[in-house]
């Protein structure tokens, strides 16, 4: 293994690289589609996901859309490159865009709790059963009885409970039907009749080629549910199957439990065993039904379920997400901003990948990071998920168009939309180096830890999370706790779920076997109840010599039910508090220290693998203490937690020594150690955020020693206070956002929003607001608007120096409006845009400016079925100064914010140019200092950039004369400040997505910090 991972290092294929999620958002067109593709190739994306997505206007499963995926099925061929398919027209997946639930039997279903006077009206639905509960209170009852019908009589303090059968109503997000019940195998079937033999019939000859996988969005058995409603998930095989795999117990006399805590009992068995059915029956209709048919058709059935992130939400909308994974060939998750560290939801689609055998773990990510998202931010994100088993990234958004809402969609666009994508495969490369490293062999995680979501589901009952948030937190944070302690004492595990345990486990002599897996030692978190064939499973495995902890107190327990069984297999096994475990765990499952200080680094991660001449080990430091509040963690930038000092200490034969692989190079460099009780020690340190990737081996010929920068070596700054001389990668920009405007030849209006005024003229057209709640495009009936609107927008400036040269006016739609500039007609230019295709460009001639006020007026018939108001831009050479009145364009700038210095809504890239004092020498260290934005490259005398992305932020300088050397900086831009959203209090908003576009927090739109701060 070890000459393949050396030999392909240079250029890992494409089996080692990530695949955009890429949005079909709008009219496809094949050539146009092409073209992307081969954006995305240079990206070094090896595939791209084709998902429909939010303003679709192609039919979606029709003959145009099959004729534009088998264009980018031969783009793929031609490019070398996977083209993978999506099973949904938007998500969760599962209604195939209302084409399976326009028949209603296929739509999910809810068991709905209606109290008081309105349990006794008729309403049309059929009664599940009706009850009379006592000292009823918020969500608990002191008891409750079942009645014959809701017109039996109540004691004084009873209250009547009626649970209803409800079928989810029509929505435009279904393009006017309903979700899936996916509980039911019939309506499962029928979703894969109508979409996956769909493409069969279409493509079936390409599947396992150049089309290796399809990927299912965010199925679950919660969505649809009716707004404000206390409903759960039915379905109507539900009450036999619970009874099935509860011992017999008879649901319909329990049904209050799914909804009130009764009694003093915090625990109730019926609620354990409803999520275990819901699990059951969701799984197996979906699941393995999807599973089985891939299988059957060579594919790899991959994507993600929704809310896997912790026990409470995963209980709630999938039941154990680890169930669901058994049947995907490529299991994954979802990892949405930059401020979740969703570690256990990584371990638990990692876990069921190794027992079932299945070596590609995707991970939709980056989504809802906002267009500043810096590339030390893919990294950071990517580097502790790799860390963690994942090695296909499906990065979250690429968008086809920009064109309306499809901008606001959940950005930054991972697509040329967005001024780096030219220098992104210094990204993809990086990755796929480390993916090519740790390919192959076998992961080494000897720790199996118990998953407790059993526990959970016997106290959650409905609306328990929002209605006591501290038992949530403290329910949700238990677990987190106890993975981010493991992981931090670099006590790597995998974690077993109780059911799949029962089947797939076996205790072996050569330890305690899940499937493909194989472990020496299990922990037992602190557990309310246990399942009996677990405690079988590891009384054998104790009997064989293995090593068995346990937290906290034995589980009262056993299946549900309260039992000494628990207790009495516990007694072989050995209880350890918290900060015991190491001592505990360590002789059987320690396989590397990683220690500052003479502890373990908490805040690094790590991955280890075995080859049969080798061992490979991925560190990355988070820059982060551990948190419980997995989802609370701070900005990527403000992550500067580093170990200047570190010990890695790896158990390894003797004869083996430790190289280093640089993955942003493919390099490899001999590290320094000495061997010592059986294991290779090794000194290093750790930056902020800095990754390595080592190899261990005997002996790996032509390495050389690093490069990195000599002791004492000389350090040069950029220079402050002092004019630069710069270079702009595209026009500056002027936004033009708050038009003033009048309607049907009224009085003008002061300016405001535009989005604000688009929602406005539709709500006295009488239509809903635009986004993406809206029946998609494809389907939505085209016909003549019933009223119109004969709007007129008014766009004014100063402009104290005319522009050197003819300026243009972006526009979406300009077809649809008649445009003058001071007056004077303009047209669009012929195939001329600027971002985005749809954004299209009008001249401007320098001859129409006027010194003063300038005029840009618009005027349509606005009506329900345009596409909408949108910002529009001035681009040109000049630069903004203050109330936004034109300027000579800036040559230089000095140090500081370029948003003040002329450049306030400039979104490209910006070289900044000087010269090295003569006589620096070759090997200086420039110290870049604070800057914003994507990434920095720097160049010596025109020479092939270095980029410096993320901490340390410095670059050593070579190829220097030392007379009139000249360095360019390069900072590498993003859509921010020309793109938004703008009128938020907070700028950097933990999440970004269609709805912060549309807040008004703020007077004036606020923007970020661009350039050499």
């Amino acid at each position: 293994m070890l000459d393949s991972i050396l030999s392909r290092l240079p250029a890992p294929g494409k089996e080692f690289r990530g695949a955009p999620f890429w949005a079909w958002n709008g009219k496809l067109e094949p050539q146009e589609l092409r073209r992307q593709i081969n954006d995305f190739r240079g990206m070094g994306f090896g595939g791209f996901f084709m998902h429909s997505r939010v303003g679709l206007n192609t039919e979606y499963l029709g003959r145009e859309w099959f004729e534009c995926v088998r264009a980018c099925i031969d783009e793929a061929k031609k490019c070398g490159m996977d083209a993978w398919l999506y099973d949904e027209d938007r998500w969760p997946s599962g209604a195939a865009g209302g084409l399976v639930t326009r028949n209603p039997e296929y739509r999910s279903r809810f068991i709905q709790c209606i109290s008081g006077d309105e349990a006794r009206a008729e309403d049309g639905c059929r009664t599940l059963g009706c009850f009379a509960a006592a000292d009823l209170n918020a969500r608990r009852c002191s008891s409750f009885r079942r009645l014959e019908s809701a017109g039996e009589p109540l004691a004084e303090n009873e209250t009547l409970l009626r649970f209803r059968l409800s079928v989810a109503p029509d929505s435009s997000w279904f393009n006017g039907e309903a979700y899936l019940d996916v509980l039911n195998e019939k309506a499962v079937e029928e979703f894969i009749r109508v979409t996956h033999e769909r493409y069969r019939a279409e493509l079936g000859s390409e599947f396992g080629g150049t089309v290796p996988g399809i990927f299912s969005d965010e199925p679950n058995f919660r969505t649809g549910f009716l707004p404000g409603s206390m409903s759960m998930p039915w379905t109507e095989s539900l009450p036999q199957t619970f009874a099935e795999l509860s011992g017999g117990m008879k649901l319909s006399d329990r049904l209050p439990e799914l909804f009130f805590k009764v009694g003093d009992e915090d625990f109730s068995p019926v609620r354990m065993h409803y999520y275990n059915t819901l699990t059951h029956l969701f799984v197996n209709a979906f699941s393995r039904r999807i599973g089985a048919w891939c299988e059957k058709n060579n594919l790899l059935f991959t994507g993600h379920v929704l809310l896997e992130d912790n026990v409470v939400s995963q209980s709630s909308f999938v039941g154990s997400a680890m169930r669901f994974y058994e049947y995907m060939q490529s299991p994954g998750i979802d990892l949405l901003t930059e401020h979740w560290n969703i570690f256990l939801a990584a371990k638990q689609c990692v876990s069921a990948a190794r027992q079932f055998g299945r070596s590609l773990r995707l991970s939709e990510t980056y989504g809802c990071t906002g267009w500043d998202f810096p590339f030390a931010g893919h990294k950071a994100l990517g580097d502790w998920q790799t860390a963690l088993g994942i090695n296909f990234f499906c990065p979250h958004l690429a968008w086809y168009t920009m064109e309306g809402e499809g901008k606001r969609d959940y950005p930054a666009g991972i697509s040329s939309q967005s001024p780096w994508f030219e220098s992104y495969h210094r990204i993809t490369d990086y990755f796929a180096r480390i993916n090519l490293a740790l390919s192959g062999g076998a992961e080494v995680r000897d720790l199996l830890v118990v998953h407790p979501i059993e526990s959970t589901w016997g106290v959650f009952y409905e609306g328990r999370d929002s209605a006591e948030p501290e038992w949530n937190t403290a329910e949700e944070n238990r677990l987190v706790h106890l993975t981010n302690f493991l992981l931090g004492q670099h006590l790597d595990f995998d974690f077993g779920d109780e059911e799949i345990m029962a089947r797939h486990g076996a205790a072996e002599e050569a330890g305690l076997r899940i499937g493909q897996a194989v472990y020496q030692a299990v922990l037992l978190p602190e557990m309310r109840t246990i399942r009996r064939s677990t405690l079988e499973l590891l009384t054998a495995f104790r009997r064989n010599g293995g090593t068995v902890c346990f937290l906290g107190a034995p589980p009262e327990r056993t299946d549900g039910a309260i039992s000494g069984a628990a207790a009495e297999a516990y007694r072989n096994f050995r209880k350890a508090a918290e900060h015991e475990l190491a001592a505990a765990l360590g002789p059987a499952v320690r396989h590397l220290s990683i220690a500052a200080a003479g502890t373990e680094a908490e805040s690094i991660l790590c991955q280890l693998r075995r080859h049969d001449d080798c061992e490979v080990l991925f560190c990355c430091n988070t820059g982060v203490e551990m948190r419980d509040r997995q989802m609370e963690m701070p900005l990527v930038r403000d992550r500067n937690l580093e170990y200047p000092a570190v010990r890695i200490a790896w158990k390894l034969p003797a004869a083996y020594r430790i190289y280093e692989i640089d993955p942003s190079s493919g390099e490899i460099f001999p590290v320094d150690g000495f061997y010592e009780n059986g294991c290779r020690a090794a000194d290093t340190s750790f930056a902020a955020l800095q990754s390595r990737l080592f190899i261990a081996a005997q002996e790996i010929p032509a390495c050389r020693k690093r490069r990195d920068a000599a002791p004492g070596a000389p350090v040069v700054e950029i220079p402050a206070g002092v004019p630069l001389p710069v270079r702009r990668s595209e026009p500056n920009v002027l936004l033009l956002a708050e038009p003033e405007y009048r309607i049907d030849g009224g009085g003008w209006q002061a300016s405001e929003p535009v989005l604000k005024l688009d929602d406005r003229l539709r709500e006295r057209l009488g239509a809903r607001p635009r986004g993406g709640e809206m029946i998609q495009p494809w389907l939505a009936p085209r016909r003549e608007p019933e009223r119109k609107l004969a709007l007129e927008l008014k766009y004014e400036f100063d402009c104290r120096d005319i522009p050197p040269e003819e300026c243009r006016l972006a526009l979406e739609r300009p077809e649809l409006y008649e445009a003058e500039f001071n007056g004077v007609p303009i047209a669009p230019l012929p195939d001329a845009w600027w971002v985005d295709r749809s954004l299209r460009l009008l001249a401007l001639p320098r001859a129409l400016f006027v010194q003063g006020r300038n005029r840009i007026t618009l005027r349509t018939a606005y009506h329900a079925g345009m596409p909408g108001l949108e910002y529009c831009y001035l681009l040109g050479e000049f630069a903004v100064g203050e109330n936004a009145v034109l300027t000579a364009p800036p040559q230089t700038l000095v140090r500081g914010d370029w948003t003040k210095q002329g450049l306030p809504y400039y979104s490209g890239n910006l070289t900044y140019r000087f010269d090295l004092p003569d006589g620096t020498a070759d090997g200086t260290v420039l110290e870049l200092g604070p800057w914003r934005g994507t990434a920095v490259l720097v160049s010596v005398n025109g020479g092939k950039a270095a980029m410096a992305a993320w901490p340390p932020y410095r670059t050593v300088l070579t190829g220097l004369t030392g007379r009139g050397d000249r360095v360019e900086v390069t900072i590498l831009g993003h859509r921010r400040n020309s793109h938004g959203p703008f009128y938020l209090k907070d700028k950097w908003p933990v999440w970004t997505g269609p709805f912060e576009f549309r807040k008004y927090e703020t007077g004036e739109p606020q923007l970020v910090p661009a350039g050499l701060l």
